[in-house]
């Protein structure tokens, strides 16, 4: 088989590798001995949101009263932001996945079709932003000290970064060939 033929499936492998990561430990609080995935810390914004938006429309049914209460103004507003809050975390832990999921969507267009250079290319640029995450996740957690509680996830996200990457690089040069009919 033509290497043209097999970074297709590095690709969507790596992919497949970054999209499972989700689901793998993201942090490890060696103190309590727990581990957290960002499918758990979505899910428990999840939970947050909805709270905070119940509350926020409770309170709304009470402020239709006609006395006027500042406290019950605040709160809700209170609520409402931390349904805000609740919902921009979900968006931001979802980032550093996105890069996966794009190798996925190039690999399985490969698949159908080929592996030619404007693959490779959006595989590199993709990558790269991939990446490029990755670091900023490893200099933030290594400047507030908590370098050594990164779980298996991150390792997982560098290990399909770097490799669909490589893989975008040498389909450049490299690429699958045409077929002719």
């Amino acid at each position: 088989m033509e290497i043209g033929k097999i970074l297709k499936f590095v690709v969507l492998g790596c992919g497949a590798l970054g999209l499972v990561a989700f689901f793998m430990p993201l942090i490890h609080v060696k103190k309590a001995n727990a581990k957290v995935s960002a499918w758990q810390v979505v899910k428990g914004l999840d939970k947050v949101s909805k709270a905070s938006k119940e509350a926020a429309a409770m309170m709304d049914k009470a402020a239709s009263t006609p006395i006027k209460n500042e406290k019950l103004d605040e709160m809700r507003n209170k609520a409402k932001d931390i349904s805000k809050g609740s919902d921009t975390a979900k968006f931001i832990f979802y980032i550093p996945f996105f890069p996966a999921a794009m190798f996925v969507l190039i690999g399985v267009i490969a698949v159908i079709g080929r592996f030619g250079r404007g693959s490779a290319v959006a595989t590199i640029l993709m990558g790269l932003v991939g990446i490029g995450i990755w670091a900023l996740i490893r200099a933030a957690a290594k400047d507030v000290g908590v370098e050594d509680a990164l779980g298996s996830a991150i390792t997982m996200l560098a290990v399909c970064y770097f490799g669909a990457t490589t893989a975008g690089i040498v389909g450049l040069f490299k690429p699958e060939p045409k077929a002719f009919s």
